[in-house]
């Protein structure tokens, strides 16, 4: 299969040592991972109107770093049935990560819209997790995405699927109070810029929260080798 093609590497030289790297909790402990709705894009359940039983859909190409574009599809669920996942698994807002692509893309989704297989769908398990935005933030880093490399190398470049074992397994380092206040705050400037147009701005919020996030794995791994000294 396409997800066949990603095997593990032995150990990632990226975010510094791999034995604290071990040591922080995994996304999978943190966030229930789920894929969108199993079905194609040309499914007869997906429709270019709205109307009865219908609700806005997003594919994997609707969404971008930062960003989701509803391109006017619709989900009949009615066309779906038994196949209808949950309308809960939708609630707004939820962290969308894309299913194919060369890099983690994730976005922040706010208006409730259904999704398809080709986005998993990430929800925090309990109330207490960190926000949506610093996870946003997290999986969209450059060090991150590196890591991400490092820990798997996938060969096929035209259609890169990204397996849900390997999003679980993605080591993830629990920001200090502030560094998550902040990157609610950063998070919700950005998606702004971004809806604006403002790329210079965009850009610029971006790199700071980039560099958050590599805080917060330094300070991460140096609390998580401190505790194996």
């Amino acid at each position: 299969t396409p997800a066949g093609t990603w095997v593990p590497r032995p150990a990632p030289l990226a975010l510094g040592n791999f034995a604290a790297l071990r040591q922080l909790p995994v996304l999978g402990d943190l966030f229930s991972i789920t894929r969108g709705e199993e079905c194609g894009k040309r499914d007869r359940s997906v429709r270019d109107a709205p109307g009865e039983h219908r609700y806005p859909l997003l594919r994997g190409e609707d969404v971008t770093a930062y960003a989701t574009r509803h391109a006017g599809l619709w989900l009949d669920r009615s066309e779906l049935g038994t196949r209808a996942k949950s309308p809960a698994l939708y609630a707004a807002p939820k962290l969308l990560v894309r299913r194919v692509a060369n890099n983690l893309v994730a976005a922040i989704e706010r208006d409730g819209c259904h999704v398809l297989n080709t986005l998993y769908v990430l929800r925090p398990r309990t109330a207490v997790m960190p926000s949506l935005e610093y996870a946003c933030a997290l999986l969209n880093a450059p060090a991150v995405n590196a890591c991400f490399r490092a820990m798997w190398l996938n060969d096929d470049q035209l259609f890169p699927y990204l397996r849900i074992e390997q999003l679980r397994a993605l080591p993830f380092a629990l920001p200090a109070e502030a560094t998550a206040r902040q990157a609610v705050e950063v998070v919700g400037q950005l998606e702004a810029s971004l809806a604006a147009g403002e790329q210079a701005a965009a850009a610029a919020l971006q790199e700071q929260l980039a560099a958050l996030v590599v805080e917060s794995y330094q300070r991460a791994m140096e609390l998580a080798r401190a505790t194996t000294l």
